[in-house]
């Protein structure tokens, strides 16, 4: 069965000029229905002189899968405001705090799975990112116990595959001092879990077991290598299911990528390989110019899909990538699940949006690109410009390490690529100077998404 996921989290990246914790801004909660059954989102928005968060986590009707949902996001928020409240003056950089999460519906629909994201900025220091996971019985809405899914002898089993995966999976960023101490066979070392239609991963903080360039990493141990230890109900519940690969969803767009060697031929008829670089959620202050540095650098153009709320922020930043020949696209205002929201907000989200970068550089903007790539026909009516996902995602949210980044496109990309990035990070800027330099090296040509669909 296909998994159902819908990816929650407002991201907010400000300019701030102060740290002192002197003002007391007003906190603006949202509570609204999902279209899950006894799941509720519940957002989190403040926006102080000195520092911000934004928020976005499920609330449950079951008091006790509630309850540690709300313990995990005050814990998260009030160390963000401890440490925000330490942190030295830091003059031109953030202070901020988001916080996400993932839902799949997952095995025939009898298992909610969640992962929560919160990552902070505290001027200079370096960015944290912490991440735990939950998974729900969706018939009573209790959480699900590890023990439950498998017999008496799991723990032996599972060490040893959860330590194959992970030095399989971060190699060199393995912390060897502390990887027997986090797959030891104690129920406490596996119980931030969530399952997918494949397997069952395991979620750890940063700097656990690893090095800080592999972020907060997460593991994941295919069904196929747990079936001897696997509760009996539960292997009935995992071999009711087409077994294999899960299949994914054809992002909307992809279909008008262009076959490979589509696009313009170089001398002697030899088609040029094209990709397309996209940037989500900008502009960022400082990230954002330096990235057009380096696209300028190597004669690349590239797709921008902006937030209004940051182009109002920034507008000479904007200015300067319309000025440079780069296309701009639609990324809403504020960057909501816009499947969530009814007619008039998704409509509202998208036209003031469309309307500041009018305002701005004096054109409107060519693409539109749903935040989470989340879309409905209630979307749909209220564009007038391509909706446009990607087909290559970087996950640069997910790691610390621009070399990461790097190897995850130089592996995929393809003839007619659309890849993901964002320009709010750093590593994704330090990440797009070695892309560019390896592409062209390898005779691709960075190309605007409308140029690559329609050459």
């Amino acid at each position: 069965m296909k998994a159902y996921i819908v990816s929650l989290s407002i991201l907010s990246f400000f300019l701030l000029t102060s740290c002192s914790m002197e003002d007391e801004p007003e906190e603006i909660v949202e509570k609204i229905k999902s279209g899950y059954d006894g799941v509720d989102i519940v957002t989190e928005v403040l926006e102080g002189e000195t520092y911000r968060y934004s928020l976005s986590y499920p609330s449950l009707e079951n008091e006790e899968a509630d309850a540690e949902v709300s313990g995990y996001v005050e814990k998260a928020k009030s160390s963000f405001l401890e440490k925000a409240d330490e942190s030295p003056e830091s003059g031109a950089m953030p202070l901020v705090m988001t916080f996400s999460s993932n839902i799949e519906k997952v095995l025939d629909g009898n298992y909610y799975s969640f992962i929560f994201t919160h990552d902070y900025y505290l001027g200079d220091a370096n960015g944290m990112v912490h991440r735990t996971a939950m998974t729900l019985d969706t018939k009573t809405m209790e959480p699900v116990e590890i023990e439950t899914l498998f017999d008496e002898d799991y723990l032996e089993v599972l060490s040893g595959l959860v330590k194959k995966e992970m030095r399989e999976k971060y190699e060199d960023a393995v912390l060897d001092e502390h990887i027997d101490e986090f797959t030891a066979p104690v129920k406490e070392n596996f119980t931030d879990f969530s399952l997918t239609e494949n397997g069952i991963v395991f979620t750890y903080e940063k700097y656990k077991w690893t090095k800080g360039s592999a972020g907060a990493p997460m593991v994941e141990v295919p069904f196929e290598d747990l079936e001897d230890v696997m509760d009996e109900e539960f292997l009935k519940t995992v071999a009711g299911k087409e077994r294999g690969s899960m299949p994914e969803e054809e992002p909307a767009g992809e279909e008008q990528t262009g076959a490979p060697g589509s696009g313009d031929e170089e001398a002697g008829g030899v088609p040029k390989k094209q990709v397309a670089l996209t940037y989500d959620d900008g502009p960022h202050s400082e990230h954002t110019t330096e990235l057009l540095r380096h696209l300028d650098e190597f004669d690349a153009k590239a797709t921008f899909f902006l937030l209004g709320s940051h182009v109002e922020s920034h507008p000479s930043i904007v200015k300067e990538i319309s000025a440079s020949g780069h296309e701009i696209g639609n990324h809403t205002w504020n960057h909501p699940d816009l499947t969530t929201l009814e007619p008039d907000q998704v409509a509202k989200e998208i036209q003031a949006t469309n309307e500041i970068i009018y305002k701005v550089t004096g054109e409107k903007p060519t693409v539109f690109r749903p935040p989470y790539g989340a879309s409905d026909d209630t979307v749909g009516q209220a564009l007038t410009e391509p909706e446009i996902l990607w087909t290559l995602d970087t996950f640069d949210w997910q790691t610390e390490s621009p070399e990461e980044i790097t190897k995850v496109v130089m592996s995929e990309v393809t003839d007619g690529s659309i890849i993901l990035l964002h320009d709010i990070h750093e590593r994704s800027i330090k990440a797009s100077r070695i892309i560019l330099e390896e592409l062209k090296e390898e005779g691709y040509e960075f190309v605007t998404v409308s140029e690559l669909i329609d050459p």
